[in-house]
């Protein structure tokens, strides 16, 4: 007989956790949207506050929290390591060149004429990880940021041009 009661608060907290889960999803994809980022952060949240709800559902009918509080700790723990890992591993150089960036930026100008032992040209645009550069021929050149601060690099020094304003 005490089951019932059990059941019903069960499933308002599976259904509480559903549109909680929802509005955290939502909130966090406007957010990871404007932070450009790569993963579904959204998603992976959504999942999590669903499995809390649940583990707090199925422990309200009876079953031992313990046991299942222990697979949800350990499957996150997997998650959280496979993503340390992927972005460790995979985003060490993206890294690299974006924190060369800031120091690049510093250095060098649009508009400068540079040369490397790989690449020659003017300054068009820098950029996050990578420097863009426009050859004599026209054609352009991205030079990884890190390589700006790895190598000799000569910039031209160019005459002064007079300004002329709208005679």
């Amino acid at each position: 007989m005490l089951l019932l009661p059990r059941l019903l608060v069960a499933a308002a907290l599976v259904l509480a956790g559903v549109v909680l889960a929802q509005l955290v999803r939502d909130r966090l994809e406007r957010l990871s949207g404007q932070m450009d980022l790569p993963l579904p952060v959204a998603k992976i949240a959504e999942l999590v506050v669903i499995a809390v709800f649940a583990v707090t559902a199925l422990a309200q009918v009876g079953v031992s929290a313990d046991v299942l509080t222990g697979l949800v700790t350990i499957l996150i723990a997997a998650v959280a390591l496979t993503f340390a890992l992927a972005f460790g591993l995979g985003g060490r150089e993206v890294a690299r060149s974006v924190s060369a960036g800031r120091y690049v930026r510093g250095a060098f100008q649009v508009g400068q004429n540079i040369t490397t032992p790989s690449a020659r040209g003017e300054i068009v645009a820098i950029e996050p990880s990578s420097t863009v550069l426009r050859a004599v021929d026209g054609s352009t050149i991205r030079v990884p940021n890190h390589i700006l601060l790895e190598t000799v690099v000569t910039v031209a020094e160019e005459p002064e041009r007079e300004e002329t304003d709208a005679e």
